[in-house]
This record gives structure tokens, C-alpha cells and sequence, in this order.
């Protein structure tokens, strides 16, 4: 559904038909030029664990709120009939299914990044840009570049390198896994 202009809009376009790959990119003030870099997010190595990019999803505003640690990744648990969360693993299908989220740099369970890119608090350097990540099954709220490979492990990708340098992804967990055995 498209939504109605309220008013007239001016566009300035580029003098050119562009060349292949390439999209219309607007500075916000209608002023268009030919582009080719997809801005994915404006993360740095020097941000802190759990910092996220722009338009990327968080679940806020969970009634119960209990620290956790940034750039982990969680599994939503419950406890007692309320929410809770976890840290996830791998060496299990109690630890590694279910829903996943990432817990952002505010340090409490109520904002947890459910997609988007994020600063892990895991190492995968030596990824390079588009390489997979897998829940790990070696340590609780890791991830890693190689997939889990022991009997009763879960494989289960959570994402994509984005910056393997400075443990940054786009979070993006399947809802499938397979179990080894």
C-alpha cells in the first residue's frame, strides 16, 4: 500500500543514466546521485559489546529485568511461568533451540536485539565479510565461525560476518538446527 503525498516534492536528479549495480541514493533533501555502497550500519571496532546498527529490531519493554551480559547471545527461557532468558549453546537442544536474541550494550533483559547488526562479544576474527556464524557449543552465549561438530552438538547459524576484526554481525538466527549423532 503506498501512502498519499501531503504535499509537492522536488527531486534533483543525476545528469546520467547511472551504470549496472548501481541505485538512486537521496541526501534528505531531494537531492539524488548514483550509488553503490549499501550502508548497512555505521558500527565501529570501538563500540562497546551489544552496540547495534541502525534499523535493526530489539525487543523492549519485557516486564522482568535482570542484567545480562552484552554481545551474548540468549535463548528465551521461562522460569516459574514468567520470561526469562538464558545463555545459549549448542550442546543441546534445551540450550541451543528456541527463540535467540542478543543482548545489546544497555546490559539488561529489557532490550535484547532480536536482528539486526551488533557487536558480539565472542571472537571471530579471521572471518571475512559474509562468512556464516554458528551457535557455539563450547561456550555459553558464543558464537563461532566453524560449526559445531561433536555427538548430541546443534548446528545452528546465527548470522553473517560483517567485520570478523571486531566481532561484528548481522544477527540474523534460522529457527532451524540440525543435532548430530
Amino acid at each position: 500500500m503506498c501512502k498519499r503525498l501531503s504535499a509537492d516534492y522536488t527531486l534533483t536528479l543525476p545528469p546520467d543514466s547511472g551504470d549496472e549495480g548501481k541505485f538512486l541514493e537521496t541526501d534528505g533533501s531531494g537531492v539524488t546521485t548514483w550509488s553503490g555502497n549499501l550502508k548497512v550500519s555505521k558500527l565501529s571496532g570501538s563500540q562497546s559489546n551489544g552496540a547495534f546498527g541502525i534499523n535493526s529490531k530489539t525487543a523492549l519493554d519485557w516486564t522482568s529485568s535482570f542484567s545480562v551480559t552484552a554481545g551474548n547471545i540468549y535463548r528465551l527461557a521461562s522460569g516459574g511461568g514468567n520470561l526469562t532468558f538464558a545463555n545459549a549453546q549448542a550442546n543441546s537442544e534445551a540450550n541451543g533451540s528456541g527463540m535467540l536474541f542478543v543482548a545489546t550494550n544497555a546490559g539488561l533483559s529489557t532490550e535484547m536485539l532480536i536482528e539486526g547488526v551488533v557487536k558480539i562479544s565472542s571472537s571471530i576474527s579471521g572471518g571475512v565479510p559474509g562468512d556464516l556464524v554458528y551457535l557455539s557449543d563450547t561456550s555459553a552465549g558464543g558464537a563461532l565461525l566453524t560449526a559445531p561438530g561433536s555427538q548430541g552438538d546443534l548446528v545452528r547459524i546465527v548470522g553473517y560476518v560483517i567485520d570478523g576484526t571486531n566481532g561484528i554481525i548481522y544477527f540474523n538466527p534460522s529457527s532451524d538446527w540440525v543435532e548430530l549423532s
